[in-house]
């Protein structure tokens, strides 16, 4: 085990990885061991193999130190945030002081929409270490995520003068500007954003946008252009670079973007609209009445659906307060307005089971499958 961890400082995750395995085989029920195994895969990049070893570590001794702060990082890793907002608190009790776990609870929240939440944290964790620029950076998005635009550059400027050659601080910190109408600032902030990694599709992705906005409509194909090279099937920047080569009358390689969007964004009408009135300027009345007719179905789909939402949400708040049957009532009109929405007739199922109809239960159970498999 020691000599595990002495091989991952030294960055040889594979002989680490095969001298910790080790450990664990010759003593299964050492939690240090499966901590260390753990932390090491987590380090050389393997957070899904890392999990099982974190959990059965806190399984052999619950209070293992750093035991929570491992796992809840994983899993954070993973996408899992929501699940790893209590390993994070667990951390912080454990370790008050703690700029890693302060950081990266309030992280947490800011991923899943509670950037207020986060906040607190955040100024925590810089008070323990004001000069980590990833910590000012994390604050920043969490006053972004409340529309608080001088507090974010504010902290993204601070972030800069500690990490001055970060591209996505630059791109943080240019978003910022755009959405408080600094647009030259802006621009500035995310050309630096482009240079400096030009790999990077949000950049020129933000400065077409940006260019449209202002009426450089030449710049903003460009820029999308370089966005959509780097990621082709973001089917939004499509719609939107068919929108700017429509409006400079460039209608073929317009029609030629719109096609792209549509093929990546098949439900969405306004692909069709905007491709619909290229081919009316072209006389091409017959093409145009038909995406004008796509268009209108796909309206059609978006408002049903949209009511279906509305009424299992309905049906979910009277399912909670044991208001079966006028749950059920909702979760019929959200079927009756969009057949295809299975969370529907997945709640719908819980419902009937509630009230020990178990045949209609089984039903919309099926039916739930079924569209799961034309899906």
């Amino acid at each position: 085990m020691h000599l595990g961890v002495v091989l991952a400082e030294q960055k040889d995750y594979p002989g680490a990885l095969a001298e910790l395995n080790q450990a664990v085989g010759i003593a299964p029920a050492n939690a240090m061991a499966h901590f260390q195994l753990g932390r090491v895969m987590a380090a050389a990049g393997q957070d899904e193999e890392a999990v099982p070893q974190l959990e059965e570590a806190r399984k052999l001794q619950p209070n293992i130190r750093g035991g929570a702060l491992e796992l809840a990082m994983a899993i954070q890793r993973l996408g899992r945030q929501e699940e790893s907002i209590p390993l994070f608190e667990q951390a912080v009790e454990a370790e008050p002081r703690n700029p890693r776990a302060l950081a990266n609870l309030g992280l947490a929240f800011t991923q899943t929409g509670k950037a207020k939440d986060g906040v607190p944290y955040l100024k925590r964790a810089l008070v323990e270490s004001p000069n980590d620029p990833v910590i000012h950076e994390d604050l920043g998005v969490a006053e972004l995520q409340q529309s608080h635009f001088d507090e974010a550059i504010a902290q993204f400027e601070e972030a800069k003068t500690l990490d001055e050659a970060n591209p996505q601080l630059h791109y943080d910190l240019g978003l910022a500007y755009k959405l408080k109408d600094r647009m030259d600032d802006a621009v500035r902030e995310l050309v630096k954003a482009a240079s400096l990694d030009p790999t990077l599709p949000d950049p020129p992705y933000t400065l077409g946008i940006l260019y449209m906005q202002v009426g450089r409509l030449e710049e903003a194909a460009t820029q999308l252009r370089a966005a959509l090279a780097l990621r082709p099937t973001n089917g939004d920047g499509w719609a939107i670079l068919g929108s700017v080569l429509k409006q400079l009358e460039r209608r073929i390689e317009a029609e030629d973007a719109l096609k792209q969007a549509i093929a990546l964004l098949p439900n969405q009408p306004g692909p069709h609209i905007t491709l619909a009135a290229i081919l009316a300027e072209e006389g091409k009345r017959p093409e145009a009445a038909e995406e004008r007719k796509i268009a209108a179905g796909l309206s059609r789909t978006a408002v049903n659906r949209q009511r279906a939402t509305l009424s299992t949400n309905a049906g979910n708040q009277l399912l909670q307060r044991g208001e079966i049957s006028d749950a059920v009532a909702q979760y019929q009109d959200a079927i009756a307005a969009d057949p295809g929405y299975a969370e529907a007739h997945r709640q719908l199922a819980i419902a009937y089971d509630r009230q020990g109809r178990a045949e209609d239960a089984t039903a919309e159970r099926q039916k739930v499958e079924e569209l799961g498999k034309s899906n």
